[in-house]
């Protein structure tokens, strides 16, 4: 695939992240927002030459991108690895429903 038809998926899964986070429908939400920066990050690397890894999980992700641009590195600080989670956990139901915000509850924490 071309990097444009990775940002396309990316795109996609974006809209359907909106429209299930406006329905309530929170764990299709959680779902397709990791599906879409999956898609993001591999088509920058797509579009950098770089090969990808077939894998869902954004940190390991993030790291082969930050060797092309450490600027990628700096998505660690907005949390944005916890997608991993969502990858499996949100498409079955006998795993627990996403929280409504995270990082709500994070930051209290911190």
């Amino acid at each position: 695939m071309s990097f444009r038809e990775w940002l396309q998926k990316a795109e996609k899964d974006l809209i359907l992240a909106r429209d299930s986070l406006s329905r309530g429908f929170y764990d299709y939400a959680t779902f397709h927002s990791q599906q879409c920066a999956e898609k993001a990050l591999k088509a920058f690397l797509v579009s950098k030459g770089e090969p990808i890894k077939r894998t869902h999980d954004i940190g390991e992700l993030i790291l082969l991108c930050a060797k092309v641009d450490p600027e990628f590195l700096k998505l660690f600080d907005a949390d944005v690895d916890v997608l991993t989670t969502y990858a499996v956990e949100a498409r079955y139901p006998t795993l627990h429903e996403p929280d409504v915000n995270p990082m709500k509850k994070r930051r209290k924490t911190q």
